[in-house]
């Protein structure tokens, strides 16, 4: 679990090489509160490659029945990349980025 993490950098080509990436973020909701928590959460991702425009996505959590933890799976396609990646995310206390896939689109 990458707890408390709000953004990274993901080196993704050489600076003269440029690829077309899909993400896919992976998030759950480990919060020891989570049946006090509203039945939907929300939070943005916000993807910007270097040089790049922001890209803003909108996340929406929904709450699990009981204790079991709630996965969701953000997947964004289609971005342009020449060396690096910022990803920023604002998520609420609890929610952690369970793994990443960076994707090189041929």
């Amino acid at each position: 679990w990458a707890e408390g993490l709000a953004s990274l950098e993901i080196p993704l080509t050489e600076s003269e090489d440029t690829g077309v990436y899909t993400l896919r973020l992976h998030f759950a909701d480990r919060s020891p509160a989570r049946a006090q928590t509203p039945p939907e959460r929300t939070f943005e991702i916000v993807a910007t490659a270097e040089g790049g425009e922001p890209r803003r996505i909108p996340v929406t959590l929904k709450r699990a029945e009981g204790d079991a933890v709630q996965p969701v799976i953000v997947e964004i396609g289609d971005l342009e990349v020449s060396g690096s990646l910022q990803l920023a995310f604002d998520a609420p206390e609890g929610v952690d980025l369970c793994a990443l896939e960076a994707l090189r689109n041929e």
